[in-house]
């Protein structure tokens, strides 16, 4: 076989000719091409902006054979299963929890991939990620590792404050507030989760606090903030937040 083929200079879109096998679905040009590495002692090999194969492998449910296949060499070839891409800094198990891959998170997971690396951009663990897309199964296997469930990221918000951000739903709350996450801790610009939640009309996620209780005191949630105008009246959002803290909410006011 012709090695120019893993030069970089004649890599292609999305990273290599590996890369571009498991896009055409061919599955015995995939082992040649890694019986030829394995055979020469070369690694595995890198595309643009730092892609191996077992980036591109991860980014896709369908892709999982593909990706159970190149760890299968892993002790034979080299290859970093926590390698970072380029400009994100993203993991092949950054890039699988962003793309809800929930049999490629395990995969990764059991290979031995680093759960609590971060981005590189946003400082962002793989727990950020899930959260933010709400995929409660891969946030439930990354849980079953020691991870730190309040971590902040660069703006400091924890993987709840993802989740009130994002996709998320009631399930994936409850996942978070049942493993002890604090739901109190503000990001560098002041706001708790619960803020996020209300200004992206995801309450659901709040919604699940073990501590919350219904109170007549409690006026209901300011419909301004479900709206998203360009300004929010921040003495009646103060006023609910220092009556849903009386109620147990579990929250702080502005």
């Amino acid at each position: 076989m012709d090695l120019s083929l893993f030069e970089p200079s004649k890599m292609s879109t999305p990273t290599d000719s590996i890369s571009l096998s498991i896009q055409r679905n061919d599955r015995s040009s995939i082992i040649q091409l890694l019986e030829v590495l394995m055979k020469n002692r070369l690694p595995l090999p890198t595309g643009r902006n730092n892609w191996t194969a077992l980036h591109y492998a991860a980014s896709k449910p369908q892709y999982k054979e593909y990706l159970e296949l190149l760890l299968e060499y892993s002790d034979s070839i080299l290859m970093d299963i926590n390698g970072q891409t380029e400009h994100e800094g993203e993991t092949p198990l950054h890039i699988a929890c962003k793309n809800g891959c929930e049999e490629s998170v395990l995969i990764l997971l059991q290979k031995g991939c680093d759960p609590y690396k971060v981005t590189s951009d946003y400082r962002q663990s793989a727990l950020h990620i899930a959260a933010f897309n709400g995929y409660s199964k891969i946030i439930e296997y990354l849980l079953d590792y020691p991870e730190n469930i309040n971590e902040p990221a660069m703006m400091g918000e924890t993987p709840l404050h993802q989740a009130a951000s994002g996709k998320s739903n009631l399930e994936v709350g409850s996942i978070l507030l049942a493993r002890g996450v604090d739901v109190g801790l503000r990001a560098k610009g002041g706001d708790s989760p619960l803020h996020l939640a209300g200004l992206n009309n995801n309450l659901d996620i709040v919604g699940a606090h073990p501590a919350r209780v219904h109170s007549s005191h409690v006026p209901a949630f300011p419909d301004f903030l479900l709206r998203r105008p360009r300004s929010h009246p921040r003495q009646q959002l103060q006023r609910w937040m220092t009556c849903s803290r009386s109620a147990a909410l579990g929250v702080v006011p502005l």
